[in-house]
């Protein structure tokens, strides 16, 4: 074929471009949205829910909650388990410290507090060029703001993983996929 170019377009998995997505949990959120609790076998189960979603690999994943004793909650069974290579793709934990003491404004306080970290995950997650995906286990009608950035500023999708009773609808509406923890 002289004069025109001959292109050839390797077809297979083998050849299929590797996404690797981040997963950011609201461990708040999940303990509200799930009757049964939380439990590392609850999340193994949800991470090969979203690696079957996607067909590759999580790329990262970070587990937000809060905590009244952060030293023991980290050497617990949940937080030890998150960040062993009991699964797929270890989890990097943050716990935001509430004291022991703490009232309702206290309270109000730290999940604020926590949304906002969720929020800047988000779009630091985002800014990497290396994800075109990012699911979120949230709910907080708070994130709206850095969801719409990770959509419209750096044009990535959002898959929402969440419960059918504990949702935000704005943020429904920004998702390009929405996964149901309870179905």
């Amino acid at each position: 074929m002289r004069g025109k170019l001959a292109r050839t377009v390797p077809r297979g998995p083998r050849f299929r471009k590797e996404t690797r997505l981040p997963n950011i949990v609201d461990g708040t959120y999940l303990a509200a949205a799930l009757s049964e609790g939380v439990s590392i076998e609850m999340i193994a189960n949800m991470e090969r829910e979203l690696v079957a979603a996607q067909g590759a690999p999580m790329k990262r994943s970070l587990y937000f909650d809060l905590s009244r004793d952060v030293d023991q909650d980290l050497a617990g069974p949940l937080f030890s388990g998150l960040r062993s290579n009991r699964l797929r793709t270890p989890f990097d934990v943050r716990l935001v410290p509430l004291p022991v003491a703490a009232n309702e404004a206290t309270c109000c306080d730290a999940r604020r507090l926590l949304a906002v970290e969720t929020a800047v995950e988000a779009i630091r997650f985002a800014a990497e060029s290396d994800c075109d995906r990012l699911v979120l286990t949230a709910a907080d009608a708070a994130l709206e703001p850095a969801i719409a950035a990770v959509r419209l500023r750096y044009s990535k999708e959002l898959w929402l993983n969440i419960a059918h009773r504990e949702r935000a609808r704005v943020l429904e509406s920004f998702a390009d996929r929405v996964l149901w923890l309870d179905s």
